[in-house]
């Protein structure tokens, strides 16, 4: 499950990144190069594996994204999913992305260098956290 919250997560707000000098001096604060940093599964913490954690989110202020998402193949960490899109800024931090023909919308909280993302799926509310890299 937390695969697919991930994955979804990626597609919903695929975060792709650049240095200071390539976001053109934007004060969006989704630009930038992110690491997937850890999960709440109900509040209560649900610790990243080693692979997981190496998941990167790079978002350019031109309006595109990268988002390279990692697995473990015969016990290796190596990137499973690579993702192309686009995003938007809707306003009241309020982020649209879309990638391969599907759009998603979805709130964004900012905190100091992280970034958190909430869905409810099933009744169960999993929260992921992202920290600016």
């Amino acid at each position: 499950m937390k695969k697919f919250i991930i994955l979804f997560s990626a597609l919903a707000l695929t975060f792709v990144s650049c240095s200071s000098d390539d976001d053109g001096g934007s004060n969006d604060p989704f630009v930038g190069n992110w690491r997937y940093f850890t999960s709440y599964e109900d509040g209560v913490e649900d610790p990243l594996d080693d692979c997981e954690s190496q998941d990167t989110f790079v978002i350019s202020s031109n309006g595109t994204f990268v988002s390279t998402l990692h697995d473990e193949f015969g016990g290796d960490c190596q990137v499973d999913v690579t993702v192309n899109g686009t995003w938007e800024n809707l306003g009241n931090n309020t982020y649209s992305t879309t990638s391969d023909g599907d759009t998603y919308v979805q709130q964004v909280e900012f905190e100091d260098n992280k970034m958190y993302l909430d869905e409810i799926d099933g009744g169960v509310v999993y929260r992921d956290v992202f920290i600016r890299q």
